[in-house]
């Protein structure tokens, strides 16, 4: 998944995804359009080094026609092509891809000058672990100082910022739509939450992987709290939707459905013996935006991809 600072002009967007697909070695599978966030999330997948050379191309793209200076957004972010992590799906491990996003990362940063923080399982500095590690300090003013990119220059590049890499498993960006639209009662749910995930109420659940936040969204006029799930093998969205629904009736609010941003494998969704739709009734992924298993589960696209062969 790639995630680019642009969610409003849909010339760039459009643009971006025709240089990231090449016929039949690099395919986009997806994106999602967050106009409030100012946020695309493409998802693509392809041989290796085609996809390389296809966000190169997103690089150069990205220094001519956006300015991460003048981006405005609700999404947090330390640049225009602001997060990139990359995952093995097949014929390639892990540590090989890891060996090729490294020497990807150290040739991207020498050619655009553009500060590299590798994240999550890539980065060697407990202090940058995560992206909430990142996104939480001002980077003009700490990094060089509190932080140091591991490629690049201590100097974030004028138009692009930085980026945040990282080699990973499959992951979901997951927010769940609340009752409210009072952006305090959202917060304070999230902080419960957070607090929350240690105790007895949660030992059935796995939220070590789980990261929350707060916010209101002016486009569907309520709050969400927002998920990212850094590991899907630990907990499945209907696992997680049903937690926050116990969570948020405490409080006397209620969730009304949720939003699924990009892709995901069926597994991450749910386990057990329900079926796909009716768990997917449940989690009302379209109630404030359109949601579509054929083009949304990763499972359903990887079957008909005709891949190059030679």
């Amino acid at each position: 998944m790639v995630n680019v600072s642009e969610g409003r002009r849909l010339k760039h967007i459009d643009a971006i995804s025709d240089l990231l697909r090449t016929e039949q070695a690099v395919y986009v599978l997806h994106r999602d359009i967050g106009r409030d966030a100012n946020r695309t999330v493409f998802t693509i997948v392809g041989i290796a080094r085609e996809v390389f050379s296809s966000i190169e191309r997103l690089y150069l793209y990205s220094m001519k026609h956006l300015d991460i200076s003048k981006h405005q957004g609700s999404h947090p972010r330390i640049g225009i092509i602001d997060v990139v992590p990359f995952i093995p799906i097949k014929n390639i491990t892990e540590e090989d891809l890891t060996l090729m996003v490294r020497a990807f990362s150290k040739r991207i940063s020498a050619s655009f000058e553009v500060p590299i923080f590798y994240y999550g399982m890539l980065s060697s500095n407990h202090q940058q672990k995560t992206l909430h590690d990142l996104r939480k300090r001002n980077l003009e003013e700490s990094i060089g100082k509190t932080i140091f990119p591991d490629k690049g220059t201590s100097k974030p590049h004028p138009q692009l910022g930085a980026s945040c890499i990282t080699v990973r498993k499959f992951m979901g960006a997951y927010n769940i739509n609340l009752s409210t639209s009072n952006l305090k009662d959202a917060k304070a749910l999230a902080q419960r939450i957070r607090k929350s995930r240690n105790s007895s109420s949660a030992q059935d659940i796995d939220l070590s992987q789980v990261k929350f936040l707060g916010w209101y969204v002016e486009e569907y006029g309520c709050c969400q709290i927002s998920t990212n799930i850094y590991d899907l093998s630990t907990v499945t969205l209907i696992e997680l939707y049903r937690y926050v629904s116990k969570e948020a009736a405490a409080m006397s609010l209620a969730v009304m459905g949720s939003e699924l941003i990009g892709m995901i494998p069926e597994a991450g969704i749910y386990k057990g013996s329900h079926s796909l739709d009716q768990v997917l009734e449940e989690l009302g992924l379209d109630k404030v935006r359109s949601f579509d298993k054929k083009t949304q589960i990763l499972d359903y696209k990887l079957e008909h991809l005709d891949w190059k062969t030679n």
